[in-house]
């Protein structure tokens, strides 16, 4: 929480026994609203062979609204292009009831001799990074995003993400990260929380 950061770490094992381990961090950075940032590493922890990271758009998520048996599927996106170049995925449309255009640019980046292909599942758009794993090494990534309201800026929303993903990109993680972090530290110099023991012992006891 005083980071403002998304950390994930899963570790799972498949039918034959391989174990692998996932660690990303992610964010949306606090001082350049427009950009997106996740990066970190998938290990091999008993295995040796190919390993594929996937990353893109994905312009088909829904959510379910109401209660049980009662659900309504809503969906959050509604795309007018989903296109890829040597630059990475785009997506132009709009969000779920909402007649302001929304734009995105994602690009994903595997350390690696990774070989890169692109695949589209009904609007779903992907990056497909291949590379050789060697057991107990990790594969580091990095995703960076750019998207753009049309209320928040004039001009080409593609040339503006486009823009904005490759000041990301010439950033890079650390420094992106390093930004974003002090600006969170910022915020705590004039707000806090605070949880009292007695706070948490109500709450275990009506669990």
């Amino acid at each position: 929480m005083r980071q403002g950061i998304l950390f994930t770490s899963i570790r799972w094992q498949d039918a034959k026994g391989n174990r692998t381990l996932y660690e990303s961090c992610r964010l949306v950075h606090a001082v350049h609203k427009q950009r997106a940032l996740v990066c970190g590493r998938v290990t091999p922890e008993n295995w040796p062979g190919e390993l594929t990271i996937s990353g893109g758009i994905n312009a088909d998520t829904v959510t379910r609204v109401g209660a049980w048996k009662a659900w309504m599927v809503m969906r959050h996106l509604r795309p007018t292009c989903l296109e890829h170049d040597r630059n990475g995925v785009l997506y132009e449309g709009h969000a779920y009831r909402c007649e302001s255009a929304l734009t995105m640019r994602s690009r994903l980046l595997v350390d690696g001799k990774a070989t890169r292909e692109i695949e589209q599942r009904r609007e779903i758009l992907s990056e497909l990074h291949r590379v050789k794993a060697v057991k107990g090494r990790p594969v580091c990534f990095e995703k960076f995003v750019a998207f753009q309201a049309e209320l928040l800026k004039k001009g080409s929303p593609a040339n503006i993400v486009s823009r904005e993903l490759q000041s990301l990109m010439k950033t890079g993680v650390e420094s992106a990260v390093r930004a974003y972090v002090a600006s969170w530290a910022k915020r705590w110099q004039v707000a806090g929380i605070h949880v009292s023991p007695n706070t948490v012992a109500r709450m275990l006891k009506q669990m």
